[in-house]
């Protein structure tokens, strides 16, 4: 019975740090360029669920990717989307994008968008920006 609770003790603590250790092994092998382009090219598919997938990921990983290539279809993806979730998704992505352009674009659009749960969400970035 120790026997079992022994090796019931060592498989508890050594499985985290084996898997603490594959996830630290697999981030530092990531190439971020390549990820970014695919990134880009997902949002310019035209397919929606792969676009809303790529913005999360672009918002989740904004600081390692260069996706300034996809400005112009993330906006065009909030202009034109009729669900205002997705909108609202493309909002946060041109934020975390930084791009100068976009929040240029996001402050000038301000005073013609409808919605008043996008227009404070683009407050929201705008003042953060």
């Amino acid at each position: 019975m120790r026997r079992l609770s022994i090796i019931l003790i060592v498989l508890l603590v050594s499985i985290p740090m084996l898997t603490f250790g594959g996830e630290q092994a697999e981030a530092n092998q990531v190439d971020w360029n390549a990820f970014g382009k695919n990134l880009v090219k997902a949002i310019a598919s035209g397919n929606e669920g792969l676009q809303r997938s790529a913005m999360r990921l672009i918002i989740h990983h904004a600081d390692k990717v260069d996706v300034g290539q996809a400005v112009f279809d993330l906006v065009q993806i909030y202009r034109h989307n009729k669900n205002e979730k997705v909108r609202q998704l493309a909002i946060v992505t041109l934020y975390k994008i930084q791009n100068k352009w976009a929040m240029g674009f996001l402050k000038r659009d301000l005073k013609f968008e409808e919605s008043p749960v996008l227009q404070k969400q683009i407050l929201a970035c705008l003042n953060d920006y």
